[in-house]
């Protein structure tokens, strides 16, 4: 999927287009909506995904006051440490940034357009895979490693728990070079892992790859280039090609057609 600034600031803006890179503010309200809403969604325990879509489409954030959290941990923190430690995570987020307790709005006039916003309101799982630093919303003084961590990890399982399900489907991969191929391939390697203890293995599932990098290269039928190839060094191409299954290159101008049709 895309970072997750630009899936979130589109629905974030309105018709009356404003510049938001600004070096004073570090997209302030970006910045601070997508840093909190993975601390609010550790505690509760979804995914950056899911977090970032529940707060599209409900236009804000569930802030707990300071006791409930304090409650929680008392309760949870023999049996459950780590549901104990998002507690105390969001506590510290609330203090250090002055938190009223309570529904905090957060307007997302375009939050129709939010592919993240429609799977959350269908309960479809949606994931995002991070990179610290890829992104400038990790400027920001509110981003919160532990946190970010949490929902990342429950993010991964969820597409490992999908892939798990890929026996004779289709896994589409448009326009990413190294996220989707790695995630993908360690998903698969897990799920297959799993269901080799089982006497099973996961063979009849097709892989469509969709980017602008051209590749003459048959993967399919001629196995991976010589190094001398430039071919070579499309990383998307060779992970997915040993990944497997039944894998087809495809333009976006193909993949949109057939879509379409």
């Amino acid at each position: 999927m895309p970072p997750a600034c630009h899936a979130q600031s589109v629905p974030f803006c309105s018709a009356q287009v404003v510049s938001i890179y600004s070096a004073l503010d570090i997209w302030k309200e970006t910045g601070f909506n997508l840093n909190l809403a993975p601390i609010v969604g550790a505690f509760e325990g979804v995914g950056y995904g899911e977090a970032v879509g529940k707060m599209i489409l409900r236009e804000g954030l569930d802030i707990p006051a300071s006791e409930e959290l304090l409650n929680t941990v008392r309760s949870v923190a023999d049996a459950y440490p780590n549901s104990a430690d998002a507690a105390l995570d969001l506590l510290a987020t609330i203090q250090r940034c002055n938190l009223e307790p309570g529904f905090r709005s957060i307007s997302h006039p375009s939050k129709k357009y939010s592919a993240q916003a429609a799977a959350f309101q269908l309960n479809i799982p949606i994931t995002a895979h991070l990179i610290f630093g890829h992104d400038i919303i990790y400027t920001h003084p509110v981003s919160y490693g532990a946190a970010i961590g949490r929902v990342a990890l429950r993010d991964f399982l969820t597409c490992a728990e999908q892939v798990h399900q890929l026996e004779g489907g289709v896994y589409l991969s448009v326009g990413s070079a190294v996220m989707s191929p790695m995630v993908f391939e360690q998903s698969l390697s897990l799920s297959q892992n799993l269901e080799l203890h089982e006497g099973r293995k996961i063979t009849k599932h097709y892989m469509v790859i969709v980017d602008l990098a051209e590749s003459t290269w048959d993967w399919q039928r001629d196995g991976e280039p010589p190094a001398d190839n430039p071919t070579y060094y499309l990383r998307f191409c060779k992970t997915f090609s040993r990944m497997g299954g039944r894998c087809v290159k495809s333009s976006p101008i193909t993949a949109i057609s057939y879509l379409l049709h």
